[in-house]
């Protein structure tokens, strides 16, 4: 009668470090291309949250432009004018623009004007470990630590050059890249 109490302990045992190594082996792999060489050895910058500014009350001749309602109504890639601030706006469909482009020493300010929370943060969910910076809560300095709630802003200064994929930690699916230029 012992016997079998301790063949299915074994068979127990085997299955949950089956399921461990397996996890082990999935957050260490990360989807291919991305050279994560270049490791400064300290971070550039520590995020600060920002505190939203509200927008001034339309006159009777002016009109107010409509915000934008997501990445189906961007252009597929968003370059940076000299003297504009650099935002990356969410609402509830999403980041828009999706791809931004900025020079290298950038600020970027992701606002939410959506109506539940968002957490930017460098890509790959959940170890947010693709911006070559170390020390954020979980990985990587491009990381909001937080969700943000509806009518804040978060800001990020991007001072090394790549294609930074990022996303909503809160929501994965959602998703953007900032692309910097030298």
């Amino acid at each position: 009668m012992e016997q079998p109490k301790n063949t299915l302990r074994l068979v127990i045992i085997i299955a949950v470090l089956v399921v461990v190594v397996i996890g082990v082996v999935a957050l260490q792999s990360k989807p291919g291309g991305t050279d994560l060489s270049v490791r400064p050895s300290e971070p550039v910058v520590q995020p600060t949250p920002v505190k939203p500014t509200p927008a001034p009350a339309p006159t009777p001749t002016q009109t107010t432009p409509e915000t934008p309602k997501g990445p189906a109504n961007q252009t597929p890639s968003a370059p940076h004018n000299p003297g504009e601030d650099i935002e990356v706006i969410f609402t509830d469909a999403g980041f828009a623009p999706q791809t931004l482009t900025v020079k290298m020493g950038k600020v970027v300010t992701f606002k939410n004007l959506g109506s539940v929370q968002v957490w930017p943060a460098s890509a790959f969910h959940p170890t947010h470990e693709i911006y070559p910076t170390t020390g954020g809560c979980l990985g990587s300095t491009f990381d909001a630590c937080r969700g943000i709630n509806s009518g804040e802003s978060w800001s990020f200064k991007f001072d090394v050059a790549g294609n930074w994929k990022y996303h909503d930690h809160l929501n994965p699916s959602r998703s953007g890249t900032i692309v910097v230029e030298k």
